[in-house]
């Protein structure tokens, strides 16, 4: 049976290319806070939650005026 791979070595293995965070939340310091929309809401919750649990950070979103539907995001600790 022939080998369908031909294997090679000394081949450098590119730099990962990773993904940018959707949200600013590991440059924000306390007191620090960013605008949303309300369709990001659900999304972001998890991601503060996910992110404030392995970092040690906490997080509050708030709904600022509740007819316009806009919501905001504050580092508290």
């Amino acid at each position: 049976m022939e080998a369908q791979y031909k294997i090679e070595h000394g081949i450098t293995m590119p730099e990962p290319r990773g993904r940018y965070p959707k949200y600013p939340l590991a440059e924000m310091q306390v007191g620090d806070s960013f605008a949303i929309s309300e369709g990001d809401v659900a999304k972001l919750r998890a991601a503060v939650s996910h992110f404030g649990i392995r970092k040690g950070r906490k997080y509050s979103i708030r709904c600022i005026d509740p007819v316009k539907h806009e919501y905001r995001c504050w580092r508290i600790a």
